[in-house]
């Protein structure tokens, strides 16, 4: 969980005086986004859910169509600053390479229709065929 941004000391002016007071302030960090192995870029971010913030940058950019496109996606160990801030400063992005293949098992006979209208064979007897999609 990332930080709560830090407070600081502030001087308030006004008509009748000055004084002092605490304000929040947002943090902002660069966050490296790797692609498959690569460094592509360094994006300024306030620190938290940068998984999602690296996956919706490369699906702005129209370099995945979804979520399906990625094999993986996990923070890299970084800096102690970034890690004290909540965030790594880095964002490791695997694309899924390949074709996705999609397998049922389908039972031969019990699909096929019986042109003598007779009975379907027990599961134990039917022979399995393995259907193979490439999607």
């Amino acid at each position: 969980m990332p930080a709560l941004s830090p407070a600081v000391r502030t001087v308030t002016v006004r008509r009748g005086g000055d004084r002092l007071d605490q304000d929040l302030v947002v943090v902002e960090e660069p966050l490296e986004i790797r692609l498959d192995g690569k460094p592509l870029v360094v994006t300024m971010r306030t620190p938290g859910h940068d998984e999602e913030l690296a996956a919706g940058f490369l699906y702005a950019e129209g370099m995945i169509a979804g979520g399906d496109d990625i094999a993986s996606l996990r923070a890299l160990a970084g800096d102690s600053a970034a890690a004290a801030g909540g965030g790594s400063g880095r964002i490791r992005v695997t694309r899924f390479a390949g074709d996705r293949v999609e397998l049922a098992l389908t039972d031969r006979a019990a699909s096929s229709a019986q042109p003598d209208g007779g009975a379907v064979p027990p599961p134990s007897t039917a022979s399995p065929a393995r259907s193979f999609t490439a999607t």
